[in-house]
């Protein structure tokens, strides 16, 4: 649960700048970048700890 919690800890930030944006703007563009960010974060964690067995661990001992 820990860890749940520090993955959407981590990305509200960008999630409300986001938003705030758009609500300024109304362009879609920033936000579609933004979720392509946040999937590549996704990506390189999933990646990393399938390289580094004890990585996940780790991560969950957080």
């Amino acid at each position: 649960m820990k860890y749940v919690l520090y993955r959407f800890l981590s990305f509200l930030p960008l999630a409300i700048i986001l938003c705030w944006y758009y609500y300024k703007k109304r362009n879609p563009l920033p936000i579609m970048v933004g979720h392509a960010v946040i999937d590549m974060a996704t990506v390189m964690q999933i990646f990393a700890t399938s390289l580094i067995p004890g990585l996940y661990e780790k991560m969950c001992a957080m």
